[in-house]
């Protein structure tokens, strides 16, 4: 195969030194998941082959004519958008928004003085207070360490390792969701269940040395926020396997206030404490808001391969499944979005548990999921004429 996986990166070189507190972790625990987000590139090909691509070698010239040509469009998307299969001509390619191109594409929607809402999300403290104080359910925030700002009610503050390590101590806290303060794609995040002396419980089975935790939280640079462990609604739950899958719904800013942009939810991986980054299979699907059928389930980084039948659960086939809540999800969000007047667009990251759905994040930049959903660009379609309409109100005076 003429493609190679990626050889050390600067991380992993990294892990090899002598470190301390104050630099990186000496074990990768709670950044299990990160290595699910390097690109095996000959898995890739031989996946674009057996899902009806071209050869290796035509691939290669596909990927040398985008290089040439200076296009925005990187190796890793010509295979997550299947980009083999629709064309990387000019007129194709302008369907799609690049990663490169995806901070600018959202901007365009935000109106002036969007700085504090921006800030606002970005944080997710400040995020979790807003919803709060509207009455929308949130992820509560149980504690919180290395950070000195403002704190929901009734959240923690840990102040150093010490503390750290007496909150992990404690049965009582348990079952746990531990992720960074200003973290994306799920990177650095884990599910703890339960601590028996020194040694903490991961959700996919691994016995974790406490102080090896503690380290690698001291030595986050944002700080940790400590948060329960979520569990999905049972319909939902007997196909996401350990982890609680999200689903994401964006929200855009037309004349007439928020309004529903698309729905997707991702699968992931049956032994994965998150939905993020895996070296497994995850998939995803856009969902019908008005029904929670998934439309077609797709393998995420390849959207044209093969998809199972069944996912965690061997006795019931994915297209049975309907999501629960689907539409108070989306009506949450939409009043979610009404908190933060100045933007645009808003991704929102929504857990259906078996209480309803309760709103987890917000993003202002959010990642198009929708284009690896559809195998076909943001920029055409219904969402692509939705987002027209975004931009008109955006670039009116006073819009």
């Amino acid at each position: 195969m003429w493609l190679r996986s990626p050889g050390p990166t600067p991380v992993a070189e990294a892990r090899e030194q002598p470190m301390s507190h104050s630099q990186t972790p000496k074990t990768d625990y709670l950044r299990s998941s990160d290595k699910g987000h390097r690109k095996d590139w000959a898995a890739l090909a031989r996946l674009c082959v057996a899902a009806g691509g071209p050869s290796p070698w035509r691939q290669l010239g596909h990927l040398l004519r985008l290089a040439i040509t200076r296009s925005r469009f990187t190796a890793g998307e010509y295979y997550r958008l299947a980009l083999w299969n629709s064309g990387i001509d000019a007129a194709n390619l302008a369907r799609f928004v690049a990663e490169a191109d995806r901070t600018a594409f959202n901007d365009a929607l935000h109106r002036p003085g969007r700085a504090a809402d921006e800030a606002a999300v970005m944080n997710k403290l400040e995020t979790e207070m807003r919803l709060l104080a509207a009455g929308l359910p949130v992820t509560r925030t149980l504690a919180v360490s290395g950070y000195d700002g403002q704190l929901p009610p009734d959240t923690r503050r840990l102040h150093g390792p010490a503390e750290v390590d007496a909150f992990l101590a404690d049965p009582g806290v348990y079952p746990l969701f531990l992720k960074p303060r200003t973290g994306s794609f799920a990177r650095g995040t884990a599910g703890a269940v339960g601590v028996e002396g020194d040694i903490v419980r991961l959700s996919n089975g691994v016995a974790a040395p406490r102080a090896a935790l503690v380290d690698e939280i001291a030595a986050a640079p944002d700080g940790y926020l400590f948060q329960p462990l979520m569990r999905a609604a049972p319909e939902l739950a007997r196909h996401a396997g350990k982890a609680m899958p999200s689903m994401r719904v964006a929200t855009l800013r037309t004349e007439t206030g928020p309004e529903l942009w698309y729905v997707t939810i991702k699968l992931p991986s049956p032994t994965q404490m998150s939905d993020g980054g895996s070296v497994n299979m995850r998939i995803m699907s856009e969902v019908d808001p008005a029904t929670g059928r998934a439309l077609r389930w797709r393998r995420i980084g390849s959207p044209l391969s093969a998809v199972p039948d069944h996912w965690a659960d061997r006795e019931v086939p994915l297209s049975e499944l309907r999501l629960p809540g689907v539409r108070r999800a989306v009506d949450l969000c939409l009043a979610g979005h009404g908190l933060f007047p100045a933007l645009g667009t808003i991704g929102w990251d929504v857990f259906l548990t078996p209480d309803g759905p309760v709103l987890n994040e917000a993003n202002a930049n959010p990642f198009p999921t929708i284009q690896g959903c559809r195998a076909d660009g943001i920029r055409a379609g219904d969402v692509g004429a939705a987002y027209e309409r975004a931009l008109a109100a955006a670039r009116r005076p006073g819009g």
